[in-house]
């Protein structure tokens, strides 16, 4: 198969579907032009994998040249998500499917104990992505655009990750607070309050008795073959 993966970031998927399809060959979008560049580092420029600095709404592929699309947490942060599953309708071939995989901040899952300090350093942060324009709620909406772009035999399904199977450290990158040093540049929030907010989070992992719940949404559509 050829499998595109739209949104590919640093390249964390590539390299397990490098893996799991090892006759596959790989094409990984990211208009981040330094997430691109990591990926290429990541991937060390294997032969079956190409990587493309564009955005998933124009990839500069070619119509029908792709077997399987799979754009990870991706359709969050597009301003046009319906834009980027036609796009990726283009380029399936008939029969082809594309699996959007995405969060609904309503059922995104849990933390038990709650923590916070946390919690009020990420209500502020996803205040300021909606303002962006990013939709945090996209997961309910997802069924709705596959359809509107035109693809049938629409499917939706479920995948439940929980600490107790795959260990709390799993869940660490979720609970990285690097990528929130801007908010404390910009005044969103104290330098006291990200500091209060690791050290809740470390604590929170140390415990023996945290347990994390996540949940992605996966809904996969088909391109017509007539």
């Amino acid at each position: 198969m050829t499998i595109v993966d739209l949104g590919c970031g640093p390249g964390h998927s590539l390299a397990k579907l490098r893996i799991e399809f090892a006759e596959s060959r790989l094409i990984g979008v990211e208009l981040d032009s330094d997430l691109c560049a990591a990926a290429m580092v990541r991937l060390k420029g294997h032969p079956r994998v190409t990587l493309i600095n564009r955005s998933a709404l124009d990839t500069g592929l070619a119509a029908s040249s792709a077997d399987f699309v799979i754009a990870r947490l991706l359709f969050q942060h597009l301003a046009d998500p319906i834009g980027a599953a036609k796009e990726a309708l283009r380029i399936l071939r008939p029969g082809g499917a594309l699996v959007v995989i995405d969060v609904d901040q309503s059922i995104w899952g849990l933390a038990d104990p709650r923590v916070p300090e946390l919690e009020s350093v990420m209500r502020r942060y996803a205040a300021l992505n909606a303002a962006a324009g990013r939709d945090r709620s996209i997961g309910r909406k997802l069924w709705r655009i596959l359809t509107v772009a035109g693809f049938g035999d629409v499917q939706s399904n479920a995948a439940l990750v929980h600490s107790d199977e795959v260990g709390l450290k799993s869940f660490a990158s979720q609970l990285d607070l690097g990528r929130l040093t801007h908010l404390g540049e910009e005044g969103v929030v104290s330098a006291a309050e990200l500091e209060s907010a690791r050290d809740a989070r470390d604590r929170f992992l140390a415990s023996p008795d945290s347990i994390m719940m996540t949940l992605n949404l996966l809904v996969c559509g088909r391109k017509p073959r007539a």
